[in-house]
């Protein structure tokens, strides 16, 4: 399923960083079964610290980041049947999350970067239709991202 991620990222010191994002789907999953049909949308917000495990020439830079956040996971079902009920419902669960990336500077304010990022949820939201589990999310989960990295601000002092 693709996702978008936006992250903030504040650097007080050249290797270690700290930073909050948002993990959003851009489509629903969807879920059909003889009873009806559902979506499905997690939504993950968090936390991290960062550390630059490598740094080549402050062009290439291998990071690593471990920390906390929340999932929101909401269902919206449909039934094909009047005698059951289609329900909304939104389930929340902690996660820990631990990432690795990898970015290229372009420019001295511009960066490319590659990342992947793996959580494990507290609490597996489960959907089910008619009393019977048909889909779940978590409690382990995956996401590559990539994208662009924008120093406009300049923070980390100074050069990398």
């Amino acid at each position: 399923m693709p996702v978008f991620k936006i992250e903030a990222r504040y650097e007080p010191m050249r290797y270690v960083g700290i930073s909050v994002f948002g993990l959003l789907p851009i489509a629903a999953q969807g879920v059909g079964a003889s009873e009806g049909s559902a979506e499905l949308r997690a939504r993950l917000v968090g936390a991290m610290l960062h550390a630059t495990v490598l740094d080549v020439a402050s062009v290439l830079r291998v990071t690593t980041g471990a920390g906390g956040g929340a999932a929101v996971v909401s269902m919206n079902g449909r039934t094909n049947d009047a005698r059951l009920d289609g329900r909304t419902t939104t389930a929340a669960t902690g996660i820990g999350i631990a990432t690795v990336g990898l970015s290229a500077r372009l420019l001295p304010w511009l960066s490319i970067r590659g990342e992947a990022l793996g959580s494990l949820a507290a609490y597996r939201p489960v959907m089910r239709f008619d009393g019977r589990d048909v889909a779940a999310w978590g409690p382990a989960t995956v996401a590559f991202t990539g994208g662009f990295e924008i120093d406009a601000l300049g923070f980390g002092g100074g050069k990398r």
